[in-house]
């Protein structure tokens, strides 16, 4: 119960921080949550790093801060450039910290017990949805009622069914691969997304020389944090 509270505050934090943010800068932002998960992995799991992974996880830090300060520059009533907020960015750190706990946590309680990862899921699931429900009766007491469904479009369930397909893929992909795939996958998206934004005119997503070198120092952390190995 207690990751599945934290995943579903986290989820709603990305919400926010999506909408304060352009996708690729949030794409690149929130891999701070590999920092995130170091530290917990030394605390919860006693877990020790290689120096080479402390220095990528130092360099990732620095590559984050590098894509925030692209956007120094710009407001919200700017036109094109890159967006970012100061609430999005806190958000999304928040939301980092609690994806990092809530998944050594939940690996702390696979590495413990027997349990399918399958199950787990399931039970993740069940208490998530109770959670995600007190959330919309809680917000329905103090604003506007609205239906359940109220604002389900088409593209909302594409987004939806993506979401849930990419979680289990993830399983998946820790179950019959390893983490230097999924490393790759990471830096790619990154990649991707960006160049999605650029040619998708709705987004009008104009990067900065400051935010294509922010976003290489985190596509190479990332990389390097991945193919390394624990000490």
């Amino acid at each position: 119960g207690i990751p599945a509270l934290l995943y579903t505050i986290q989820n709603n934090l990305l919400y926010f921080a999506l909408s304060e943010l352009d996708a690729s800068v949030y794409q690149v932002l929130y891999q701070v949550k590999l920092l995130t998960t170091a530290f917990f992995s030394v605390v919860l799991l006693r877990r020790t790093f290689s120096l080479t992974r402390w220095m990528s996880l130092g360099c990732l830090g620095f590559g984050v801060a590098v894509v925030q300060l692209s956007g120094g520059n710009k407001n919200e009533s700017d036109e094109g450039g890159i967006h970012i907020t100061l609430r999005g960015v806190l958000a999304l750190f928040v939301a980092a910290c609690l994806s990092g706990l809530a998944g050594v946590w939940f690996e702390k309680m696979l590495k413990s017990h027997k349990t399918s990862i399958w199950m787990r899921n399931v039970q993740l699931g069940i208490f998530s949805l109770f959670f995600s429900l007190c959330s919309v009766g809680a917000e329905n007491l103090h604003g506007e009622t609205r239906e359940f469904f109220d604002g389900y479009t088409p593209i909302v369930w594409v987004v939806v069914v993506i979401g849930a397909c990419g979680g289990l893929i993830v399983a998946v992909v820790i179950k019959y691969a390893d983490n230097i795939l999924k490393g790759f996958a990471t830096s790619v998206s990154i990649v991707l997304t960006s160049i999605i934004s650029y040619l998708l005119p709705g987004f009008d997503f104009q990067p900065s020389v400051m935010f294509l070198v922010g976003t290489a120092i985190v596509m190479l952390a990332t990389y390097v944090y991945q193919v390394d190995t624990f000490d």
